[in-house]
């Protein structure tokens, strides 16, 4: 590596040649980022509930047209923006969290932390919505979504003036034991990865800056002369001296 251009096998015979560090920068990498995801991050869980706006009433679904219908469902696709604006709201927040008193949550969610583990997800050109929970246990999630489901419809009764429709619950809470933030696996081979990346980095730096001549192939590259023979080097043993009498 003592001329300009560095090929693959340079690269190559630097990191065969400090494996070994490279392979205890892993290790330490790995156990680096195992500890991490099991002792500093705090885990969070979810729990999402689905909901669809109606607007058309059961009475006259039976003799609705099919433009009736079309023009039900593009209403619905209106308003259900609007929906979504009035619950994602500090009133309805507030209103939830006074709410939230007989829910049997592990912690206390006040207004502030309420508004911030709530989230409104909507696809476009459909009349559906999901609703997103994040706690700190599942159970606080679970209990916190379906208390959405129960309130959010009561709530827009109250605004009715701002949209003309129903929200039906398509797909109910559930109870997930996994959280969404922590992935140890993952985590650890991107920790060994680095490590070794940046371990690799080092010991390359380190190995172009040695300049020191260590081989026959270094002295033919850097004075571009063939080597015509050597001397090898003769170590004598007991008091006999180094290179012989």
């Amino acid at each position: 590596m003592h001329n300009n251009e560095l090929t693959l096998a340079d690269l190559l015979n630097v990191a065969l040649k400090r494996i070994w560090i490279l392979l205890i920068a892993a290790v330490i990498g790995g156990l680096a980022a195992m500890y991490y995801s099991n002792f500093l991050v705090v885990p969070k869980y979810h729990s999402s509930s689905k909901f669809y706006v109606d607007t058309q009433n059961s009475a006259s679904a039976a003799d609705a047209t099919i433009i009736d219908q079309q023009r039900n469902t593009a209403y619905a696709r209106m308003i259900v923006g609007s929906y979504i604006d009035i619950l994602n709201t500090n009133n309805f927040t507030r209103y939830l969290a006074d709410n939230l008193d007989s829910a049997n949550l592990s912690k206390e969610y006040n207004y502030s932390k309420l508004y911030g583990a709530i989230s409104y997800n909507y696809t476009e050109d459909t009349e559906s919505f999901t609703v997103t929970v994040v706690a700190d246990t599942p159970e606080d999630a679970y209990a916190i979504a379906q208390r959405i489901q129960d309130e959010a419809e009561p709530y827009l009764i109250t605004m009715r003036h701002a949209a003309k429709g129903t929200i039906k619950v398509i797909d109910d809470a559930r109870l997930e034991k996994n959280p969404i933030n922590l992935h140890t696996s993952l985590n650890i081979i991107l920790g060994a990865f680095i490590f070794a990346v940046i371990a690799f980095i080092i010991v390359f730096i380190i190995e172009i800056n040695d300049v020191r001549i260590k081989s026959e192939k270094d002295v033919s590259e850097i004075f571009e002369l063939p080597i015509l023979g050597s001397i090898p080097e003769y170590m004598s043993s007991g008091s006999e001296s180094r290179y012989g009498d």
